[in-house]
């Protein structure tokens, strides 16, 4: 088991805190967190790089972003429950999931921004920042601003 001077929450990391090796139930954690974010990863990019996804394909990705988030969260728990008059220990799990919550956050705006340019193109929109959407924004300002003489207009003729 662990050791007879250790007091059993520190037995979980098994070989200490910033150690990638042993079998310490948050080490498995960390193992898996890193294997979520290279599905996730890779099915982003696979995303991207094809231009065109389909519905599963994002929410096969965004499965695997909230199957990330899950293992945080499980993380988050086990060190309220095994570790909580841990320091050091704590201290470093604790960065490492601030660490990680970026790292889903940051993974979420670009599953975000694969579903805008996906809904954009559905609907034969151009892409955000191109010269085809200033002139679509400088088009719709220009009919904007006739619509608003149009109807001041009418309110004119209206009055007389």
């Amino acid at each position: 088991m662990w050791k007879a001077e250790e007091d059993g929450r520190t037995a979980l990391l098994q070989g200490g805190a910033g150690s990638s090796t042993g079998g310490g139930v948050l080490d498995e954690y960390a193992s898996e967190f890193v294997r979520l974010r290279a599905a996730a990863s890779s099915r982003i990019q696979a995303i991207k790089e094809s231009g065109v996804a389909s519905a599963e394909e994002i929410k096969s990705a965004v499965k695997v972003v909230d199957e990330m988030e899950s293992n945080r969260r499980q993380v988050q728990v086990q060190l309220r429950l095994e570790l909580s008059g841990t320091g050091n220990v704590r201290q470093e799990w604790d960065q490492r999931l601030k660490d990680w919550s970026k790292e889903v956050k940051s993974l979420r705006d670009d599953l975000e921004g694969v579903k805008d340019r996906q809904n954009r193109r559905s609907l034969n929109l151009s892409d955000v920042g191109s010269s085809a959407g200033a002139a679509e924004r400088r088009g719709a300002m220009q009919a904007t601003e006739m619509l608003e003489r149009s109807s001041s207009k009418l309110q004119e003729a209206k009055r007389v």
